[in-house]
């Protein structure tokens, strides 16, 4: 197991120090390090942490073209002596395997001698007035881009048009769930069973230089400076990292982002005008809005998708009826897949949602709200705890969006902010008592929105007053906002039917 804080402060040593992706819960430890070190841009999905970490490639490239390209390699050169000077005759007899996408062969580096060894071996012997003497030189670097196998998929399209045709290299990371057994068999869930063995075959296709990194740290070192010669060749370089790779990095504390948020009283950020302090303090639990869901689910006997991660196993564990599909990756698409539903169903559909998964396709919004501009049986519930729950806590950047007001710019004709656990109640209910005949036709009018400021909603009486404002819903997309608490049910447990159990089921109840 690679020691996760000597291996990060490695990669910063040699200017690989700009980290930007999406939490998995495989490279967990080195986003941790980087989010720790605050050299971290969480990007909302995969394929824009490649477009980012390829715009400060360019950067990279910027300084070669200005600036002496053999200057820049010693100082790199340096940069790496000054970290470790030792291990020289052992780092050139090891032994590692690269992947050469041109002709799809293994190549074996037997007594490599990487583009700093050479240099490690002259600073080692170099005195320390020299080392202090050689030259300073800010160097830019090139972007690393951290993300889950099944995230690759999202990032095909920048791999394959951008850096790809622009000739931008870029360090990978890719975690590979759903790697095989001894025998063969997937024991990992069941979203990663295909992309466990078609990992490599992708970055093979994409012609993108690849290895499995070592969890010894001196090789994982030496796999560094060989990837580093690729990057200076043009040629994008991929890190594919097993489970339990890199070892455990705790989050040190609130995210200094998070801190500028809530220090900054003049920030006009959702929660400043909708939750108090004291509420924040108080917040309902996914678990107990989940229940609220499936029993009202049940009652009315609506359609209820939920997103993946947390979100699915907990309602899988309050029952598992057949009105409900759980999704297993597809991360962001659950209230696509409810849509395509509605519009071929008459049973009420409701796409219960979480914060990082609507960023990553926020744009799905706007093709929602206007397939939907004539109906009145789509419903898109946001469970927000700011978080990246399944894959540890990281943070997102869901306290700087105001999602009800972007729901309701891009044509929701219903869109609600509920403060608690009763107004979240009251508002499926009339998403579900609203009458659905004649469902094709009519015109879509001004959106209703809650009024965040209302300032008397604590009795069931403030919300049977307010209930005389809204019983002229619209026809169109309902949006109902609630904010949760962070953390999940302990003892989390996974479904036992699979997928494909699932959807027939879930199939053969809209019949």
């Amino acid at each position: 197991m690679l020691n996760t804080q000597e291996f990060g402060d490695y990669l910063q040593s040699v200017g690989l120090n700009n980290f930007v992706g999406v939490p998995c819960s495989y490279l967990a430890p080195l986003i941790n390090y980087a989010i720790n070190s605050k050299c971290f841009i969480m990007s909302n999905n995969e394929g824009d942490a490649v477009a980012i970490a390829s715009g400060i490639s360019l950067c990279r490239h910027q300084a070669h073209n200005n600036s002496s390209f053999e200057q820049d390699v010693k100082i790199a050169h340096y940069a790496a002596c000054h970290f470790d000077t030792t291990h020289n005759e052992s780092k050139e007899s090891q032994s590692f395997e690269y992947q050469d996408s041109k002709d799809f062969g293994s190549l074996k580096a037997n007594n490599t001698k990487s583009i700093f060894a050479e240099t490690n071996h002259l600073c080692a012997n170099r005195d320390s007035n020299d080392i202090e003497s050689y030259p300073t030189y800010t160097f830019h670097n090139y972007g690393v881009a951290l993300m889950q196998n099944s995230g690759l998929s999202n990032a095909l399209s920048p791999l394959t048009s951008l850096n790809y045709t622009f000739n931008i290299p870029i360090l990978g990371f890719v975690s590979l769930r759903g790697e095989r057994d001894e025998n063969g068999k997937n024991t990992d869930e069941p979203q990663h069973e295909l992309l466990g063995v078609i990992t490599d075959k992708l970055l093979e296709t994409c012609e993108i230089k690849y290895a499995f990194l070592d969890s010894n740290i001196e090789s994982a070192k030496m796999q560094i400076q060989k990837a580093l010669q690729y990057l200076e060749c043009g040629q994008s370089f991929f890190f594919i990292v097993r489970d339990k790779t890199f070892s455990p990095i705790k989050l040190d504390g609130e995210h200094f982002i998070l801190k500028e948020y809530y220090n900054n009283s003049k920030a006009i950020f959702k929660h400043l005008s909708c939750i108090s302090t004291s509420q924040q303090m108080m917040l309902p639990t996914r678990l107990q809005a989940l229940t609220i869901l499936h029993t009202l689910a049940l009652e009315f006997k609506a359609l209820l998708l939920a997103t993946t991660g947390k979100c699915g196993r907990e309602l899988y564990e309050i029952n598992d009826t057949p009105n409900q599909l759980c999704m297993v990756g597809s991360m962001g698409c659950v209230s696509s897949l409810a849509l395509g539903v509605a519009l071929k169903s008459t049973h009420k559909v409701i796409a219960i949602d979480g914060d990082s998964a609507l960023l990553m396709r926020l744009g799905v919004l706007s093709t929602n709200a206007y397939y939907t501009r004539n109906r009145d049986n789509f419903c898109h519930i946001l469970l927000d705890n700011e978080s990246h729950d399944s894959t540890g806590g990281q943070f997102n950047l869901s306290p700087f969006v105001d999602f009800a007001s972007i729901a309701k710019s891009c044509g929701y004709a219903n869109v609600y902010v509920a403060k608690n656990l009763d107004e979240f109640t009251y508002y499926i209910k009339m998403f579900l008592e609203k009458d659905s005949n004649n469902m094709v036709g009519g015109s879509v009018s001004t959106t209703a929105v809650y009024d965040k400021n209302h300032q008397n909603t604590e009795s069931s009486k403030d919300i049977h007053t307010y209930s005389q404002e809204t019983q002229q819903n619209k026809k169109g997309a309902w949006f109902i906002y609630l904010q949760i608490a962070k953390g999940s049910k302990e003892n989390l447990g996974r479904p036992k039917i699979t997928p494909k159990e699932v959807a027939k089921r879930f199939a053969n109840y809209i019949k």
